[in-house]
């Protein structure tokens, strides 16, 4: 909760906020910043970083107040796939582990359509690990599948991709990580 004192800056990476909230925080401050990865064209902040290389995520209303910086120069990662990037990255000749990360939602079923996938193919000797987002909706419906291991709402997402020998991906903010980290 912020107090009644005015602060310099806020920066929130909550882009799901209400216009009422971010006017709140916007008089709480200075400078709003919001980091934002969503669809929306405008916003009550000052300035919008958004890193999507994706064009139609880079869309923002040309009437808007808000400063919009878009694009790859402005993608913003954890301090976590920082450290791994000047690690030194083997890939190996034969694949042994595959990471599928689908987000934080996967609305779409997208995960399902990759385990399948990887059912048909003759790989039983390659683990498997699917990472379940914190959003997922009735995940519980596949996490007992053989074959697969699960992780819930991991911490850990940069160490798993380094490890991992290939992954599977959703798109957005992950191809940013997957290329930090190094990992097909």
């Amino acid at each position: 909760k912020i107090g009644d004192e005015k602060l310099d800056v806020i920066i929130t990476s909550l882009p799901q906020l209400s216009d009422e909230h971010l006017l709140e925080l916007r008089s709480k401050s200075d400078l709003l910043v919001c980091l934002d990865d969503s669809r929306r064209t405008e916003f009550s902040a000052d300035i919008v970083i958004r890193g999507s290389i994706v064009p139609r995520l880079r869309e923002c209303d040309p009437a808007s107040e808000s400063r919009f910086l878009l694009g790859k120069d402005y993608m913003v990662l954890g301090k976590q796939f920082q450290n791994f990037h000047d690690n030194n990255r083997v890939i190996r000749p034969d694949v042994k582990t595959i990471l599928i990360a689908m987000g934080g939602s996967d609305n779409n079923d997208y995960t399902i359509k990759v385990m399948d996938s990887l059912d048909k193919m003759d790989i039983d000797k390659i683990e498997k690990i699917v990472i379940i987002g914190p959003a997922f909706n009735d995940a519980e419906r596949f996490m007992n599948r053989k074959g697969f291991h699960f992780r819930y709402d991991v911490s850990n997402m940069a160490e798993l991709m380094f490890e991992a020998d290939i992954i599977i991906a959703g798109g957005g903010m992950i191809l940013y990580e997957l290329a930090c980290v190094g990992t097909p």
